[in-house]
């Protein structure tokens, strides 16, 4: 369901994303934007296919950029 939930926000915010930032010069707010709003989807492909012999270490990483590329654009308001 919350997979589900995160493809209809994309598919509703794609437009405003074009022409907001796709047409943007390159910055850190942009980087920082695409990583934010694309990551979570390579995310859950790379714990997809190496889920059933994940070792402690790589569960660490997933975990950590996990929470990073979630809080980043929190932190970007006060920049």
């Amino acid at each position: 369901m919350a997979f589900a939930l995160m493809v209809y926000d994309y598919l509703l915010t794609f437009g405003h994303e074009v022409d907001l930032v796709w047409n943007a010069p390159w910055g850190f707010i942009k980087i920082m934007y695409i990583l934010t709003r694309y990551v979570p989807f390579t995310m859950i492909g790379m714990i997809d296919r190496i889920a059933p012999e994940m070792s402690a270490t790589k569960c660490k990483f997933l975990y950590v950029l996990q929470h990073v590329s979630k809080y980043s654009l929190s932190l970007i308001k006060y920049i």
